[in-house]
């Protein structure tokens, strides 16, 4: 065939393994934290600020760091149109697209769709700092949101779940922001990992992995 043709998706062992895997089979290999969010949002009003923090607990550099946001509120009427949801890399913020799943749930994957975005880069024992900022239109019903990223190590059009936050909960309402932090907002969550609900449920491709091609 052509020399531009893709080679067919290895299958089986023969994918090159990640790079960044935990010391045991118990806890994921990066602790991953959401702290710093206002604790309620106005429709139609300004970004709140959170931050996303990726600790490589490993020996080994974690590349290609993809964090996965997952929204649900509580009346399940949230639209992918009414979360604007930016990420900064480095000074330059990039925007997320969501995407609703059958759930009810929002995914938005860092750098989906972005060719000039690899993922972020963890060195070992270091942790990083994603500053994110989120804001909601004015059609956004108020209620309760909450918020948890799971992570991923991008492997070609597959990846790994390699880190899963804890949750971050807030208040939409109508009128008024507080930029006071979400009461718990600093728990962790990263004892027992526990699968985020998007990859629970492998599809006909084997993968829950949001990134892959329809």
């Amino acid at each position: 065939g052509p020399a531009a043709a893709a080679p067919p998706a290895p299958v089986g062992p023969s994918a090159p393994l990640p790079a960044c895997t935990a010391p045991d089979d118990h806890t994921f290999p990066l602790t991953t934290r959401i702290h710093g969010g206002p604790s309620a949002y106005e429709s139609g009003g300004g970004y709140g600020t959170w931050y996303l923090d990726l600790t490589n607990t490993t020996s080994r550099t974690c590349e290609a760091v993809h964090p996965v946001v997952v929204l649900v509120d509580e009346r399940r009427s949230l639209e992918p149109a009414q979360a604007r949801l930016e990420f900064y890399d480095g000074d330059h913020p990039r925007p997320v697209t969501f995407e609703a799943t059958d759930r009810d749930e929002l995914i938005g994957a860092f750098g989906e769709g972005d060719a000039a975005f690899s993922g972020f880069t963890v060195g070992p024992g270091r942790t990083l700092t994603v500053k994110v900022r989120l804001a909601l239109t004015s059609d956004t019903a108020p209620g309760e949101v909450t918020v948890n990223a799971a992570v991923v190590q991008r492997r070609g059009d597959d990846g790994d779940w390699i880190g899963q936050s804890n949750d971050y909960r807030f208040r939409v309402g109508t009128g008024g922001t507080s930029d006071e932090p979400a009461e718990g907002s600093a728990a962790a969550g990263n004892a027992e990992p526990v699968a985020p609900s998007v990859a629970s449920t492998p599809d006909s491709r084997g993968t829950g992995f949001p990134f892959a091609d329809e």
